[in-house]
């Protein structure tokens, strides 16, 4: 078992200094891609450390925005740490946003975060690149106890 989970770190690891040296990901079109967007991001945020990570999650020009897609940040009580295509949202807390069908989705996505580690959640959002309402699935994971990151991608 102690094998494993050191080839899982040192593949991490890896994939984290070849993610590092990338300009730019290629933007997933179906969940499974999702979560290895997601999983990079992670590695590069567990790799570069947090201050440095929000720093390029809040760059709309950065590797982790790509298209429609795009790494978002939060800490545990709700508050937006990243979201490059709507900085606006970032330094406040959104725990109580809920979509047009009433669903906490910024709730729904912090707790599958906290409770499960990582998974999906689907809501309705209004894709900032077209300003066009889009039912969206995003994937979630915790990075530590303090906070946690995710993207998602819009239902064409």
């Amino acid at each position: 078992m102690k094998n494993i989970a050191l080839w899982v770190l040192l593949l991490t690891l890896a994939a984290a200094s070849v993610l590092a040296a990338q300009d730019k990901l290629v933007a997933p079109t179906n969940p499974d891609e999702l979560v290895v967007f997601v999983n990079q991001a992670a590695a590069f945020a567990n790799l570069e450390g947090k201050d440095a990570a929000l720093v390029v999650f809040n760059d709309k020009n950065g590797k982790f925005t790509v298209g429609d897609v795009y790494v978002f940040a939060y800490n545990f009580d709700g508050m937006c740490l990243a979201h490059a295509l709507r900085p606006e949202r970032v330094g406040t807390n959104t725990l109580a946003d809920k979509d047009v069908n009433g669903v906490p989705f910024i709730k729904n996505l912090l707790e599958t975060a906290r409770d499960k580690g990582q998974g999906f959640d689907e809501y309705s959002y209004v894709n900032p690149n077209n300003g066009q309402l889009a039912q969206k699935t995003s994937y979630v994971i915790k990075i530590d106890d303090t906070w946690w990151i995710g993207a998602g991608i819009y239902k064409k």
